[in-house]
């Protein structure tokens, strides 16, 4: 839905992703994933489903995206599928572990 909430991602029924639609919308957001997930090798869009809450309040959206991660440690979060980091890519800057385990097509 167009509006804001948290959401996990499943490859192959197992949760491997939480995250949070905060600044903009789920639909935007896991259509952020799809691109993503559909632009690399190893991996399939069929192999992935997800579930979502939509929440109002921005302070329940974080608690709920903290509260997900911290209590499910989905190996994603750890790995930088879904990180917004600036620099990402320049030279001297790591590869995460997704990146080296789902290389560009």
């Amino acid at each position: 839905p167009a509006e804001k909430g948290v959401y996990a991602l499943y490859r192959r029924g197992r949760l491997v992703y939480g995250g949070k639609a905060l600044q903009t919308t789920l639909k935007r957001r896991l259509a952020e994933h799809a691109k993503k997930i559909a632009g690399r090798r190893n991996i399939t869009l069929r192999q992935m489903s997800c579930r979502y809450l939509t929440i109002e309040s921005d302070w329940f959206v974080r608690a709920g995206e903290h509260a997900l991660i911290t209590t499910y440690e989905p190996a994603w979060n750890a790995s930088g599928v879904g990180s917004h980091i600036p620099g990402r890519g320049r030279p001297g800057v790591r590869v995460s572990k997704w990146d080296r385990e789902f290389p560009l097509r």
